[in-house]
Parts: structure tokens; C-alpha cells; sequence
């Protein structure tokens, strides 16, 4: 557990609580939309371990054999044709992977 500020009222509030005690802003939403855009600045500045290259990126949806879904991403090189372990996975079974526009 770590103290985070609220981000409309700046009072001092749990990173594990729903919402601050003070203001009730959904700090739970605020922590997902951070982790979300530290996410894809990750991506933006992901660099092909091979080449050094910057990487490239594909989003999917991806159904589990349960029945599960989640979005998941693939990165491939262009200059050197690397391609990382769940862009393989995609290729190899396509049935479980659909390509969804980034």
C-alpha cells in the first residue's frame, strides 16, 4: 500500500482505495488510465533487442481456450525481422488471435 494524491482534490489517499475519502473521485479509474498511457509510452519507446531498431505493434484480441478475452500486443522488427514471443504465438494460432486496428 502506498499514498497517492488524489488527483482533483490532492489529499493523501491509499493506491488500494476506490475512491477518496475526501472529494469521492474514483481513484481506482485514475491508477488504470496512468497505467494505461505508462503503457503505451513503453511501447512508443520499445526498442528491438536484436537491432536496437524502434519496434513496431500490433494490437489483439485474444480468446483463451476458456473463453476468456483480453488485449494483448505483438512487437516485430521491420529492419531485422525480429519478432517477440506473442507475435510468434499469433502466427502460430491464428484461431485464438484476431488483429484488432491500434
Amino acid at each position: 500500500m502506498a499514498l497517492i494524491k488524489c488527483p482533483e482534490c490532492n489529499h493523501s489517499v491509499s493506491n488500494s482505495a476506490d475512491y477518496c475519502p475526501k472529494c469521492s473521485t474514483d481513484i481506482q479509474s485514475h491508477l488504470k488510465k496512468l497505467r494505461v498511457i505508462e503503457e503505451a509510452e513503453i511501447r512508443k519507446n520499445a526498442k528491438c533487442p536484436e537491432c536496437e531498431n524502434k519496434l513496431s505493434w500490433i494490437r489483439y484480441k485474444h480468446y483463451s481456450y476458456y473463453g476468456n478475452e483480453s488485449i494483448v500486443y505483438g512487437a516485430y522488427c521491420n529492419n531485422c525481422g525480429y519478432k517477440d514471443g506473442m507475435y510468434r504465438s499469433a502466427e502460430k494460432q491464428p484461431r485464438y488471435y484476431i488483429e484488432i486496428d491500434n
